[in-house]
């Protein structure tokens, strides 16, 4: 592997535990300062949305950095894209209510959707250098049979 996609992949890992940081942060935000807090048992809510953050974390790590593949990475790829797209349409048609119940909310959202393009940007880029290694990896075993 080459110096650059060496660090490629770094930036896929720091640019990952930020996105996983943001989400989990968002998760807290709606849960503690949610108006429907007393109606609904939302605690059950923050545990399994962070449990879920946690479990698909860890199979997006392990499947695009620990074993560099690339089929779950463009899953997420795609749905990272479209999600750029989806949510802020969303919004202007008012089909989607901002939760604006959110301190700093505006900001807020700001940085998530920097975050988001960073991450469609690396994860574009590890997917070439994944694709890369495969490459290679599937070339070494068929001169090796």
């Amino acid at each position: 592997m080459t110096e650059n996609e060496l660090k490629i992949r770094k930036q896929w890992l720091a640019v990952f535990i930020l996105n996983l940081v943001q989400t989990t942060v968002w998760q807290f935000l709606m849960f503690f300062y949610n108006p429907m807090l007393g109606e609904m048992p939302s605690s059950f809510g923050l545990i399994g949305g962070v449990l879920s953050t946690s479990v698909f974390g860890y199979a997006i790590y392990h499947c695009v950095y620990k074993k560099p593949g690339i089929k779950l990475l463009t899953v997420f790829l795609v749905l990272s894209f479209a999600g750029l797209f989806v949510t802020p349409v969303l919004l202007i048609m008012g089909k989607m209510n901002p939760p604006f119940y959110i301190p700093f909310y505006v900001g807020l959202q700001v940085l998530s959707y920097l975050i988001a393009i960073c991450w469609t940007v690396v994860c574009w880029r590890i997917r070439k250098v994944n694709q890369k290694l495969i490459s290679s990896l599937t070339l070494s075993n068929t001169s090796r049979s």
